[in-house]
């Protein structure tokens, strides 16, 4: 839909859409050339209307173990897990459910010619299992792709899952007025598990930068990247996405907190930062090209690069200085 003015959503107030059961029939998607206001106790929230029923959606699971969208779910009994899907960059997935029937989260997409001033929330969230055993199998986080001119606000932007086993969702924040930064939006963004699941994917990028050349964050997973390579965030995802991402023209800046990016293809980034110690990436016997000069990654680089792959192709990443072209032929 479209709105040529200001769209106001007061204390007490939600806007949402209906809920989807396995197929993708519903989200919201809205126009405003003007501003969007969230007053303190008002919400934008899609929270439990992605996926539902047991096991729906592209990242449900086909035995106990967590469901996956921008990260992986938890591999319940070594159970291995669905792959990530959805493009990082412009994310527009619902949430997966989970084995228990926990409905993933829906989808937003604003595009807003104002300033969209958070001061509620803006969620897409999983829930909770509808049935009960022995397991804990709640539904992914969603999506949220956000642009506007300028951001403000002190409330939560969340994909996050529910409790459980299942993962977080997908984020993207795009500003479009000259000179704007992300410092204004002073609330929490976060598509992180919160429990001991991958975390999924934040997007941030600003005027004038080209399409796919921002900053992606991982983090904010329980789960301990270095001890835990199999609770992993795909990068780039295999499955519905964007076979642009991460080439040699897009090539965006990785920064990963706790939790592990799993490589899953060559990929061309702008830089690599792992900040602290728990934050790691497994190759896999791929390679990552990083267009920045060298500089350590995280704490303990040996422990936090895990290299995945076999004896004689582990993976690599190669450091490409500014000014140094390269041709892959």
């Amino acid at each position: 839909g479209a709105v040529n003015g200001n769209v106001y959503v007061h204390e007490g107030a939600t806007l949402t859409h209906s809920e989807n059961g396995s197929t993708k029939d519903n989200w919201l998607e809205l126009t405003v050339a003007g501003d969007v206001l969230v007053a303190s106790g008002g919400a934008i929230d899609v929270s439990e209307k992605g996926f539902s029923g047991a096991n729906k959606g592209p990242g449900a699971p086909s035995a106990n173990r967590g469901s996956s969208y921008g990260g992986r779910g938890y591999p319940q009994d070594n159970n291995p897990t669905p792959s990530c899907y959805g493009s990082i960059c412009c994310p527009d997935q619902l949430g997966s459910s989970g084995n228990w029937s926990g409905p993933g989260g829906g989808a937003v997409k604003l595009t807003v010619g104002g300033t969209p001033s958070v001061n509620g929330s803006l969620k897409a969230n999983g829930g909770n299992p509808q049935t009960t055993g022995t397991g804990h199998y709640d539904g992914t986080g969603g999506s949220i792709w956000l642009t506007a001119r300028r951001m403000e606000g002190e409330g939560p932007i969340q994909a996050r899952n529910k409790a459980y086993e299942a993962a977080g969702g997908r984020i993207a924040l795009y500003l479009t007025g000259e000179g704007e930064t992300f410092e204004t939006l002073t609330g929490a963004v976060d598509a992180k598990s919160v429990s001991s699941s991958s975390g999924g994917t934040v997007y941030y990028q600003l005027a004038g930068q080209e399409p796919g050349t921002g900053r992606i964050v991982i983090s904010g997973s329980n789960a301990d990247g270095v001890k835990s390579a199999s609770i992993m965030t795909d990068v780039p995802s295999s499955r519905l996405a964007d076979a642009d991402e991460f080439t040699q023209q897009r090539r965006p800046t990785l920064e990963i907190g706790n939790g592990a990016a799993n490589i899953t293809a060559d990929i061309h980034l702008a830089d690599l930062v792992l900040t602290g110690g728990k934050g790691a990436v497994r190759l896999n016997g791929h390679t990552v090209f990083v267009y920045a000069k060298r500089h350590a990654l995280g704490t303990d680089e040996a422990k936090q690069i895990i290299r995945g792959g076999t004896e004689e192709n582990p993976g690599q990443i190669i450091w490409v200085p500014r000014g140094l072209k390269i041709m892959i032929r």
